[in-house]
């Protein structure tokens, strides 16, 4: 996030967050293909969990959205695979929710993985239906779920036949629920899909009613401002590399860098960069704000970084030259990450639709 817009406790965490994640991401074995599979240990799982990075939105965490969006921004920045947004986004939620006390505990020290199962936009919402004894039974898909294969628990956005929402959260390893990892574009962090098949939650475990209405509406809205958060601090290191690129790579005998068309390039990256991080911060503070705030601010945010940052990360690649095309340059690295960041939680197209939505419904 700029630093213009953050106190000087979220620098001081965004510098934290850099120095912890950078020891625990290496590039160079990722292209190679070395790291170990889910691409972190559980070890730095439980370092993050003791410097209260997966426990920021718990209630004793004390964190704010805009706290974890500083996090994120550096997970991005980084390259790394460790699920902390995730993590810690469900942690709230369940929090907000009202379930699965013993399970926040656990996944707030970073001694278990939460993460969180909803369908795509546009896609069949997963079915959430009440039966006897204060029990759920959950049907549904969801194709894109962030650590999916490595998590311990899933907490689900369901709706009823009705069209309530829904909230519950799962032991990954229950009847019924089937987690296949995916091969996605992105190769800095794994993805899976959950498919649940008359999985029972239990009572104490799931919430229905105004909770999980407000749970479901926040869920969905973080979920897609934290993506453009990544895609910000994904961006932002293509942009550094660009700039040290372009000052020490020479052509007819002087630097790139010091041709004009070259400058102007690298003037909107930076433009497009800079719109990209206010419109995210405007819309992670109304996370924390009024939920009427956020009806105008998430789809704008999404939609416009979205795009913006894909620019950035276009441009870099043709900025780099022909190194920028080969394997071992960290360009496609973060290329992958910030394309599948601006479709995670929806298209900028689906997101400017309901921008105008709103808008309409203001006037």
């Amino acid at each position: 996030m700029s630093e213009l817009g953050l106190t000087e406790d979220q620098r001081d965490l965004a510098v934290m967050a850099r120095s912890f994640l950078e020891r625990n991401t290496d590039l160079v074995a990722l292209v190679a293909e070395t790291v170990p599979e889910p691409l972190w240990t559980d070890e730095q799982l439980r370092d993050a969990g003791e410097l209260g990075l997966t426990g920021l939105l718990a209630a004793d965490g004390g964190g704010t959205h805009t706290d974890l969006a500083v996090v994120v921004e550096q997970l991005g920045r980084t390259g790394s695979a460790l699920p902390l947004g995730t993590v810690a986004l469900a942690v709230g939620l369940c929090e907000v929710a009202g379930i699965g006390d013993g399970a926040l505990a656990e996944c707030s020290a970073g001694q278990g993985l939460a993460t969180i199962v909803a369908a795509e936009p546009g896609s069949p919402d997963i079915s959430g239906k009440p039966a006897g004894d204060g029990v759920l039974v959950l049907d549904g898909r969801a194709e894109f779920v962030p650590a999916g294969s490595a998590a311990d628990y899933l907490l689900v956005l369901a709706r009823t036949a009705e069209g309530g929402a829904v909230l519950a959260l799962l032991d990954s390893g229950q009847d019924g629920v089937n987690v296949v990892q995916r091969t996605t574009l992105d190769i800095s962090r794994r993805f899976a899909s959950v498919e649940l098949e008359s999985v029972v939650a239990g009572s104490g475990w799931w919430v229905a009613g105004e909770h999980a209405d407000a749970a479901f509406a926040l869920a969905r809205d973080a979920v897609a401002v934290h993506a453009a958060a990544d895609a910000v601090g994904a961006a932002t290191r293509l942009l550094e590399m660009t700039l040290e690129h372009v000052r020490t790579r020479e052509q007819f005998g002087r630097a790139v860098g010091s041709f004009q068309a070259v400058k102007h390039h690298c003037a909107t990256m930076a433009t497009d960069l800079e719109l990209s991080r206010a419109a995210v911060l405007g819309a992670i503070r109304s996370l924390d704000g009024d939920p009427a705030d956020r009806a105008e601010a998430v789809p704008a945010a999404a939609s416009f970084a979205g795009e913006a940052c894909s620019r950035v990360a276009s441009q870099a690649l043709q900025l780099h030259g022909g190194m920028g095309f080969t394997w071992e340059q960290h360009v496609h690295v973060f290329l992958r990450r910030i394309k599948t960041d601006e479709l995670l939680a929806g298209t900028p197209h689906w997101h400017r639709d309901r921008l105008l939505s709103a808008l309409g419904a203001r006037r």
